[in-house]
């Protein structure tokens, strides 16, 4: 038995490169080893042309001997006695396979082992995985180790596209890897190709003419260096490797990635941050997802110039959190539509808005008064946005977030509140794109789940391929498996030892136990040489989840609607007429400082996010979403090729009468009515609370009461109003939208409010710089009137400050502290309202 456990365990241990590769098995990129060597991991898969190099220069018995060649040994004795010192070694490629693997000094004791294990090697492994072995672990020059790495150090393409010539030079590089250097020994190397070349021309492995044109190719010159395409996914690879050492996934990643897409990609990254680094933005991210599989067929983490300490190219932007700016507005959106808290056309208020101590703001500092809630999105406001998650509340946000799969936004939902849907919060640009296409997939899906919110269709994206691999491996360990069966069979045969259905010779289940090729000591041995049933590979939270509860099919499909009608850059909204053009939805953000510019779309096929900015998190002039980020979107989407639009949905859907003006659900004093397809929930929405019968003389002129008129004089009108505030910016961008009248002199008002202070808000703590001139500044002070012809009285802590009459603006310069603002109209209608002004920081 001490013949059986000669043999080393494993046989090689030395430390191997993470390789990353694209789906189709090109090379990508790689890591140097840890202990300085350029060594690829091992592969079965060995060269037609290097199995019959190799073979014809080192070990032409190779399929004929043990392992040991008896003839070679002979020969090389004869030599060595005659010449009185070492010519030949009479090494066999399987003696090699063990010396490579023991790494033990030259001695005639070590060389008795190395035969003795090289005879063991043989019995328990193929020819095919012997030769394998060799070529993964055979030294080729400098820090080169293994077939793979030579052929991409010296001649930057993968073994099996090599030439003859340049698989001779290799294949004579083991023997003597010293000649593999610039300016030195490279006579010999050539007389060495050469004279392997004109030997397989002899054995008629190539013809001749074959073998005349071989010996005009050159040699290799330095050493190039390896494809890095993909830098950033090979580092994310490399980490999770070592974090996970349980599972053990192999060092040779083959990625989801598709290499010309990656490469123009790349380019296109690099072309845009050599025109933004005149800004000062140095850096750019980028992915591709397919929606079906939620694979990632490209993954710029950054550029990449890692001769540039300064703009940390070596950070992955994409598995970094950032603020995300309005990118999350679309979740908002879709969650409370399903709820039946909005309808796609309700209108939202776009005011100013004081919230406590917050004070959000639209990007352009301007108002609409109102907006329907589409368009709110689509323009990405931020005051109907606010609004939407008051209505919602952001502690439910919060948990729909979570429900999505962000794992990166930790804090309690308080402490984000409602700056949560501004970009308050921190998010990668990987979950980002997983949600968003998560979201578009359960979409695609949702008729054949028969209208259900599935699980499996909520996951991060996927950048390993699934199935390949582990398929490999099973077949691997079946073949192993049956290798060991044979072995153990002859063992026992050998010993005299009967191996039994139910039992097997202990010594020998420990070995196979610890090779991993049967998974229980307890196990029959029936089924030690069952395949392992091939399992598909997962990334983290790409199975099993529970699908977000917050999302209906037609929430999702108005949503990605009203993403695909906003102005692309450069386009002047002209893009939807053509035909060709490929409708997207997509949404950009812009974090607080323009730190961070995102542009995220889909389709039915694709989506891609962008992330625009600097690594260190400084801060840009025009660093927006809009500017920045949304042109290189556009540009991949190019690329990429077209599809039809998202489909109407088949299930969560009913029809409902719809306010024309307001978006609202109809209500009884709505003139014109609409039917639209809303989530089934929306029969909950609110009716239109902004058409309300109104009574006005024969004429229309006036508003009127029946303490003027008689009914039977009065003329009555269903009327769109808006409150007064809404009002006062909503006319100056609707010159459709008719205001009341006034009422008739000597008509009561009733209790109808007619008046609305706008600035300041409720206990506003209110800054005043000082003018350039050096003066005291002005506070200009807004409210707003039902009646055009209106005047407003205006007193500070009680005092009469001026008058004003259709524009209600009033400028004034209180002094430090606390305050009280009041208006007063003609009819005696009053508003107080306290403020604070804050005194100037003294430095």
């Amino acid at each position: 038995m001490a013949f059986w456990f000669c043999l080393p365990s494993p046989l090689f241990t030395s430390p191997a490169s993470f390789v990353i590769e694209d789906e189709q098995h090109h090379l990508l990129g790689a890591t140097i080893a840890s202990d300085g060597q350029w060594r690829f991991p091992y592969t079965e898969n060995v060269p037609e042309k290097f199995r019959q190099c190799i073979i014809a220069f080192e070990d032409k018995r190779f399929y004929y001997h043990p392992g040991v060649d008896p003839m070679a040994l002979g020969r090389a004795i004869f030599q060595n006695i005659r010449d009185k010192k070492v010519v030949s070694g009479a090494s066999t490629i399987t003696m090699q396979v063990i010396r490579l693997s023991r790494i033990k000094n030259r001695s005639m004791f070590q060389k008795i082992l190395e035969a003795i294990q090289a005879v063991r090697l043989e019995c328990g492994y193929s020819k095919n995985e012997i030769l394998a072995h060799y070529a993964s672990n055979a030294p080729f020059g400098s820090n080169v180790v293994g077939l793979d790495a030579a052929s991409w150090r010296y001649f930057g393409r993968a073994p099996q596209q090599l030439s003859w010539a340049e698989m001779a030079t290799l294949a004579v590089l083991p023997n003597a890897p010293a000649l593999v250097h610039p300016g030195k020994n490279r006579a010999i190397l050539l007389a060495k190709r050469n004279g392997l070349i004109n030997k397989l021309a002899k054995l008629r492995q190539i013809d001749q003419q074959t073998a005349e044109l071989a010996k005009l190719e050159p040699l290799p010159g330095n050493p190039l260096p390896l494809p890095m395409l993909a830098p950033h996914l090979l580092n994310r690879f490399k980490k999770e490797f070592t974090a996970n050492k349980e599972n053990k996934p192999a060092a040779i990643l083959t990625s989801t990635l598709q290499i010309n897409l990656q490469q123009s990609i790349t380019q296109l990254i690099d072309r845009y941050q050599a025109n933004y680094k005149g800004n000062g933005i140095n850096n750019a991210a980028a992915m591709v997802l397919e929606i079906e599989t939620g694979n990632v067929l490209a993954y710029v983490g950054n550029v990449y110039q890692p001769g540039n300490a300064d703009i940390e190219s070596y950070v992955d932007v994409l598995a970094s959190p950032r603020s995300p700016g309005s990118t999350l507005k679309p979740l908002l959106y879709a969650a409370a539509q399903s709820d039946g808290l909005l309808l796609p056309g309700q209108l939202m208020p776009d005011i100013p808005t004081r919230i406590g101590g917050y004070a959000p703001q639209n990007f352009n500092l301007e108002y609409d008064g109102a907006v329907p809630a589409k368009n709110a999105l689509s323009r990405s406001l931020n005051i109907p946005a606010i609004k939407m998650l008051q209505q919602y509340k952001y502690p439910r946000f919060y948990n729909v977030l979570q429900q999505c799969g962000f794992t990166t936004i930790r804090q309690p939902a308080d402490y984000y509140g409602l700056s949560l849907i501004l970009g308050g919060c921190e998010v990668t640009p990987w979950e980002l794109a997983g949600v968003y296409s998560s979201f578009a997939r359960s979409y695609l899906h949702q008729q054949k789940n028969k209208g259900k919110m599935a699980g499996d269709d909520w996951h991060m994206p996927i950048y390993k391929v699934k199935g390949k691999r582990e398929k490999e491996k099973g077949e691997e360990s079946m073949a192993n498996g049956q290798r060991l069966e044979v072995n153990a069979q002859e063992i026992g045969r050998k010993s005299n030892k009967v191996i039994a259905t139910n039992g097997i010779e202990e010594n020998l289940l420990n070995d196979i136990f610890k090779k991993g090729f049967w998974p229980s000591k307890n196990a029959g041995v029936a089924n030690m040489f069952q395949p392992t049933a091939t399992q598909t590979a997962v990334t983290p939270s790409t199975a099993g989840n529970a699908p977000p509860t917050a999302f209906d099919f037609t929430a999702i499909w108005h949503t990605l609607n009203a993403m695909q009608e906003v102005m692309r850059p450069g386009e002047e909204g002209l893009w939807n007429l053509f035909g060709s053009a490929q409708r997207i939805a997509w949404k950009t953000g812009t974090s607080f400082g323009f730190r961070d510019g995102w542009a995220i779309g889909l389709t039915p096929k694709y989506c891609v996010v962008v992330w625009v900015g600097n690594t260190d998190g400084e801060g840009r002039p025009e660093l927006t979403g809009i500017n920045t980020a949304a042109p290189v979107m556009f540009d991949i989407f190019r690329m990429l090729p077209t599809s039809a639009w998202f489909d109407p949905p088949v299930s969560d859907y009913t029809y409902l009468p719809v306010c024309h003006e307001s978006g609202y659900k109809a209500g009884a004093s709505c003139n014109r009515v609409d039917t639209m397809l809303v989530s089934v929930n929306g029969k909950k929405a609110p009716q239109c609370p902004y058409h309300t019968m109104v009574h006005l003389n024969s004429t229309g002129t006036f508003r009127v009461t029946a303490d003027c008129i008689s009914p039977f004089e009065m003329k009555n009108e269903n009327w769109f109003v808006l409150p007064p505030a809404m009002e006062y910016y909503y006319k100056q961008r609707h010159p459709e939208y008719k205001v009341l009248p006034a009422f008739m002199p000597g008509c009561s008002t009733g209790a109808s409010r007619q008046m609305e202070l706008i600035y300041p808000a409720e206990q506003s703590k209110i800054f005043i710089p000082t003018e350039l001139t050096g003066q005291p500044g002005k506070v200009i002070f807004t409210a707003a009137h039902h009646n055009p012809d209106a005047r407003i009285f205006w007193h500070l802590d009680n005092e009469y400050t001026g008058t004003t009459s259709r524009f209600h603006q009033m400028a004034m310069h209180p002094t430090a502290g606390k305050h009280i603002l009041t208006i007063t109209d003609e009819r005696g209608e009053t508003i107080s309202r306290p403020f604070e002004v804050q005194e100037k920081e003294k430095h």
